[in-house]
């Protein structure tokens, strides 16, 4: 009868303490809540790690958030594969050892409200030594109308020095980047701009210049499925003459 009553309360006190796990993994990674009272005003910025490590390695992640309150927020990490430490805005992420692409997600909580979620994907290799090529931005190429091409290479040329573009008020300039992403992903192009319009996307636009003579630039991201990425600025002076 005794030792019954000790199997008992051993069994007893390895449900619990399986419980009580259950609970902890429950309360990092609450999928249920993730789609849930979405905040726009509470938002993950950026998630920042590496884009590539090697397997069993410890990796320093973090991330920025919009918390216009000051909030004491909970944050919510998961992941495809590794194991994660920490529950905070910066965690220790444990690659897994197989390699291949893994994503880690984060969302965030105030309390009331829990973001959408951000992801990042991250590419865990056995040996890094030649496996990792950045995504480069190799030449971007301006064609002003009725003009002969610019070529700015940011690769080699000093970024704070550009070629001089002649530009004016409405005038319709052609710009095309000559990205490089030497695993082959699929590419995608972003362009911004502080005045004028730009007409098409992809890696070639038309951008229209604003009405009204100043400095104005443009700028550009590329992105690839990888997660990595590439900027660029440009900066135009225009004039209502084309001097």
């Amino acid at each position: 009868m005794k030792l019954l009553f000790i199997f008992m309360a051993v069994s007893l006190s390895i449900l619990i303490a399986g419980c009580k796990e259950t609970e902890k993994y429950q309360s990092i990674v609450p999928q249920s809540q993730f789609k849930t009272n979405p905040s726009e005003d509470l938002f993950i910025k950026e998630i920042i790690a590496d884009n590539e490590v090697k397997m069993y390695s410890q990796n320093k992640v973090s991330c920025t958030v919009n918390n216009p309150n000051s909030d004491n927020l909970t944050y919510y990490w998961s992941t495809t594969g590794g194991i994660i430490n920490g529950q905070s805005d910066r965690i220790i992420w444990v690659a897994p050892e197989t390699s291949g692409s893994y994503t880690l997600e984060v969302a965030i909580s105030d309390g009331k409200h829990i973001s959408v979620t951000k992801s990042k994907i991250i590419q865990v290799a056995d040996d890094l030594t030649n496996s990792y090529k950045p995504l480069t931005i190799g030449k971007i190429i301006v064609t002003p109308p009725n003009g002969n091409p610019i070529t700015f290479s940011p690769l080699y040329d000093d970024a704070k020095v550009q070629p001089k573009i002649p530009a004016r008020v409405w005038e319709t300039m052609q710009i095309e980047c000559v990205a490089d992403d030497q695993d082959g992903h699929t590419l995608n192009y972003t362009w911004t701009c502080t005045g004028g319009k730009i007409q098409d996307s992809g890696s070639s636009i038309d951008w229209t210049m604003p009405g009204v003579a100043g400095i104005y630039s443009i700028s550009l991201k590329v992105t690839c499925d990888k997660g990595d990425s590439a900027n660029l600025s440009l900066q135009f002076t225009t004039d209502c003459c084309g001097k």
